[in-house]
């Protein structure tokens, strides 16, 4: 399992990271909204040791006493430790009424003083924030799961900071709430106006699997991938568990586990991310036993090439071959994704659909390359673009004909998009193509004219202000024929282009089975099957893999030394 090993790492930490990266922008956002409050606390007056350990005076304006909150993950503390603020983490289990309040500052107190007192004393935490390496910076409370919190606990624990704000800087920030009104069930009128609260909207979990799906599927370096059964069947998986990303990630970890162990020739997906040269993988490749060679052109996929030169060369072409052709694919795939993006089509959907009509149509061309009907299909999935200087914006058109799918599900509807929002689209066109060299530089001839276009036309509006005579029509309509024509037939053959290039049936291709899990029924059962019959069924298979003389072979029943709780 060595290989599943690495390969599933790479897979968690691609996860991880991506995951990281959309709660970046947030944190940033949250980051800046602590320091701006932050502000506004310290510009109320000067913190001493003098001042600090008095009563906090009773102001008359009402905004003193108000604490900065907001509702926001518990795991934002690592971030905003990095930036400079003082970070302590309470959990509902503090705000109880067995600690009551005391329990809360002894936690706070123990994780900022770094002492444990028999009873709590806010002045020593006061005193704490006066010393000079710790003034000047806010001081971030993280409480998780308020909805768990016993209320009368917490709206004393809030009264209390509320009065020392100012001397201490103390900034709540609460954890994922359920209900919008969360604060508002478990808080009394005279704790909430105590607090300035600021909500955060986390990801979607919709946006988040896209995310997921364009770095995991769409990411020929990690080596592994599904078929479209089983890409439908995590599709399902991942609705009916109300868009869970934990559920569908326990779902994919259990299908590369069972890819791992199904496929016998499943450690040569290391090639998609090994620094190893192509010399190298031939020399291994060559040296497979006899059996494995065997195995490896009786796959479904080398039938139906007919490969007869059954070799170690011959399977370590095959693989450079998959590779090359696999990462065109998923870069059609990106750029099937931009277009779908502006009619908030998901990632999942157009990866079942891609993988899935490729595969239909591989067994009615009998196992050609992409067929003129897939061809048909896809044009007109892609994008008719039409440049209109007058109203000055783009239309887009997404149209299909009779064969409706998710990538043609936005049949005879139109958006109209600004010069900005197609430059965006070229721009992701360009990152998603940059290891491509002759796509990507036909997409960047297109930015190109794109620019020069608008700016033909700028250049044009100018005149226009200046003669002030000529009606504006007349003005516009050399620019728009010919930058209309020139924009609108390149992007709509660029796009067509690389469908009818890049976008191979991956699923006739041969040894895709090496990299690809396709197998639903496995995966479905490990789900939702019976454990203990699996638990029957891998005790029945021991004696072929121990060989033990007092098992005979190829008998279906338990052995005398097997448990009784191994019987059904």
């Amino acid at each position: 399992m060595q290989s599943f090993n690495a390969t599933w790492s790479k897979i968690e930490c691609t996860i991880q990271g991506c995951l990281k990266q959309m709660n970046l922008s947030l944190f940033e956002e949250v980051r800046g909204w602590i320091y701006e409050s932050f502000d506004k606390i310290k510009s109320t007056g000067l913190h001493s040791v003098s001042n600090t350990l008095c009563p906090y005076p009773l102001l008359t304006d009402g905004i003193y006493r108000q604490i900065f909150t907001a509702l926001i993950l518990t795991n934002l503390g690592e971030h905003l430790r990095s930036s400079g603020c003082h970070i302590a983490n309470l959990s509902y289990s503090d705000f109880t009424v067995k600690h009551g309040i005391a329990g809360c500052f002894k936690s706070l107190l123990r994780q900022l003083v770094m002492v444990s007192l028999e009873a709590y004393d806010i002045t020593a935490l006061a005193s704490w924030y006066c010393q000079k390496e710790n003034n000047g910076k806010p001081v971030v409370l993280i409480i998780d799961s308020i909805e768990q919190c016993y209320g009368p606990v917490l709206a004393g624990f809030v009264s209390i900071i509320g009065e020392w704000v100012i001397k201490i800087p103390i900034i709540l920030v609460f954890g994922v709430a359920t209900t919008i009104d969360a604060l508002r069930k478990q808080l009394p009128s005279e704790a909430l106006q105590c607090l300035n609260c600021c909500k955060f909207t986390l990801p979607s979990p919709s946006e988040r699997m896209n995310a997921i799906v364009g770095a995991i599927f769409a990411k020929p370096s990690l080596g592994f991938s599904v078929g479209h059964e089983v890409a439908v069947f995590l599709r399902n998986y991942f609705s009916r568990h109300d868009g869970t990303i934990t559920s569908f990630i326990r779902a994919l970890k259990i299908a590369c586990t069972k890819h791992y162990s199904l496929e016998p020739l499943s450690f040569l997906s290391r090639i998609m991310y090994d620094e190893e040269t192509e010399g190298t993988w031939s020399i291994m490749c060559e040296s497979l036993p006899v059996s494995k060679l065997e195995y490896a052109f009786d796959l479904p996929s080398c039938r139906r090439d007919s490969l007869n030169r059954k070799s170690g060369s011959e399977i370590a072409q095959g693989l450079f071959d998959f590779r090359r052709l696999w990462k065109g694919w998923t870069c059609v795939l990106l750029c099937l994704f931009e277009i779908g993006r502006i009619s908030k089509m998901q990632l999942l959907d157009i990866f079942c659909e891609a993988i899935g009509q490729t595969t239909s149509d591989v067994h009615s061309s009998n196992g050609s390359s992409l067929s003129s009907v897939t061809s048909q299909k896809l044009c007109h999935a892609t994008i008719v673009l039409d440049f209109s200087l007058r109203n000055h914006s783009l239309k887009l058109d997404v149209i299909s004909s009779d064969y409706r799918t998710s990538i043609t599900y936005g049949a005879h509807h139109s958006l109209e998009i600004s010069p900005a929002s197609l430059s965006s689209l070229l721009e992701s066109w360009a990152k998603h193509t940059k290891d491509i060299d002759e796509i990507h530089s036909k997409v960047r001839q297109l930015q190109s004219l794109l620019r020069s276009v608008d700016n033909d036309g700028a250049s044009v509006r100018k005149e226009h202000i200046k003669i002030g005579r000529r009606p504006a029509l007349e003005i516009f309509a050399d620019v728009e024929d010919d930058g209309a024509l020139k924009v609108n037939e390149k992007a709509a053959m660029l796009m067509k282009q690389i469908v009818e290039d890049m976008l191979k049936p991956i699923e006739s291709i041969p040894f895709h089975e090496i990299f690809f899990f396709k197998h639903v029924g496995v995966l479905r059962s490990a789900l939702t099957g019976d454990p203990r019959k699996m638990i029957q069924l891998d005790l029945l298979k021991s004696p072929s893999y121990l060989r033990c003389i007092c098992c005979r072979t190829g008998d279906k029943a338990l052995r005398p030394s097997m448990h009784d709780t191994s019987i059904l």
